[in-house]
């Protein structure tokens, strides 16, 4: 099942929750929604137990055991290696580093053309917001990289020499 048949059929759960907030209360009831969510995924020490209540309690059906095993249960599914939400999260940061180790880190920070690809590919599998930490990471393996080929330069000469 593709990515995006993925997310027809497994929406986000912040996605999900909020806009059953949206039917049923005005717009100042999401925001404080909006923020109670972000507010909860911010925390380093989260766990997915505390995230799963409290989605379970913005949907209406906080306190309620069974709602919020229900709620951990369909995270669990989401967020394991073989659960579609993984998958395109993998896919997607994926396709960015691949683009700036590709490009160059610092070719895609001033290229606006490479910058909207990686935004895109980003947003696309509910990833837009971690675009600095990608570009860091793709900084990080560029600089690991240029050392193990300035240091194994032979090795991989001789390695490109036999392949050609």
């Amino acid at each position: 099942m593709d990515a995006e048949h993925e997310r027809d059929h497994q929406p986000c759960v912040t996605r999900s929750v909020i806009q059953g907030r949206a039917a049923a209360t005005g717009p100042a009831t999401v925001e404080e929604a909006k923020q109670r969510l972000v507010a909860v995924l911010a925390d380093p020490h989260m766990r997915l137990p505390d995230l799963s209540s409290e989605a379970a309690r913005l949907a209406g059906q906080g306190g309620n055991g069974e709602a919020d095993a229900a709620m951990q249960a369909g995270l669990s599914r989401m967020l394991t290696r073989s659960g579609g939400a993984f998958k395109a999260l993998a896919a997607g940061v994926a396709c960015v580093l691949q683009l700036q180790l590709l490009a160059g880190p610092w070719n895609v920070a001033s290229d606006p053309t490479l910058q909207a690809a990686a935004s895109g590919a980003l947003a696309r599998c509910g990833a837009g917001s971690l675009k600095a930490e990608v570009t860091q990471l793709s900084q990080d393996l560029g600089r690991i990289a240029a050392i193990s080929e300035a240091v194994h330069v032979d090795i991989y000469e001789r390695l490109s020499a036999d392949m050609l």
